[in-house]
């Protein structure tokens, strides 16, 4: 028996339709790669600019705080200046009015000036007189000193020749009697004058003495001390007289004694 022939089965080749997808594959990896490459290349171009672009920024802020600060400093200054100005108006008004001042016042500075010049010129008459007069006041300061150091000579004269003479210093702080024909000075306090022992005793000595009488010698200073032994020696009912005494010196009673 013949044999049956078998049947061919149908059979379909991939490889073209496999090829042409690793194609299409390779296509996309390849579009993929190039697109992702120029995206990276994209993003390395904007990082440069936003650097850029920061630095410029920075640049800008600290140009910006240098305006700030140059603008807080036209902001005194303009203070400043508008003090100054005040000043300035100020001191302008106050020369206005001293210039008017001024003005009023310049009759009264010739007037003074006149005045000053007749001053300056007497001044000048005056210096000769006034240096004659400092050295005569000198002369007359010397003449005093001369005078308080010398001693001072008791004389008689007019009523007083032919009288028995009885001394008393009269001083500020009190009196001296003199005592005896030695004339032994003896000192009194003006508060002791009324009541002294000694000084009453020198008084009534001299009431036993023809034509004694007691002389009181007047120094600067002493009228005090002479009213209270004046008013002793009246009470004795003594005759009495005064001598005022020019200068400190000390009494010479050589002219008395002589005569």
């Amino acid at each position: 028996m013949a044999r049956r022939r078998r049947r061919s089965r149908l059979s379909i080749s991939l490889f073209p339709f496999l090829s042409v997808l690793a194609c299409v594959i390779g296509t996309l990896v390849l579009l993929i790669t190039a697109t992702s490459t120029q995206q990276v290349a994209a993003g390395g171009f904007d990082l440069e600019r936003y650097e850029r672009l920061e630095q410029e920024i920075e640049a800008s802020r600290r140009r910006l705080a240098g305006l700030e600060d140059l603008s807080q400093e036209l902001d005194a200054l303009d203070t400043r200046l508008a003090d100054v100005r005040e000043r300035s108006a100020a001191l302008e008004r106050e020369r206005a009015a001293l210039r008017d001042a001024g003005e009023r016042l310049a009759p009264l500075i010739e007037t003074l000036r006149a005045h000053e010049a007749r001053v300056q010129a007497l001044e000048h008459e005056l210096a000769p007189l006034a240096e004659e007069t400092a050295a005569r006041e000198q002369a007359l300061r010397e003449r005093r000193r001369v005078l308080a150091d010398a001693r001072i000579r008791i004389r008689p004269s007019g009523s007083g020749y032919g009288l028995d003479p009885h001394f008393v210093e009269c001083r500020p702080e009190g009196i001296v009697y003199y005592e005896g024909l030695e004339r032994r000075p003896r000192e009194v306090p003006t508060h002791r004058i009324a009541d002294h022992a000694g000084y009453r005793r020198f008084l009534r000595a001299a009431l036993f003495r023809t034509n004694a009488s007691v002389v009181f010698l007047i120094r600067q200073g002493g009228v005090d001390s002479c009213e209270w032994a004046r008013g002793i020696a009246r009470g004795e009912r003594l005759r009495h007289g005064e001598i005022p005494l020019p200068g400190a010196g000390a009494i010479d009673f050589s002219a008395v004694d002589d005569a």
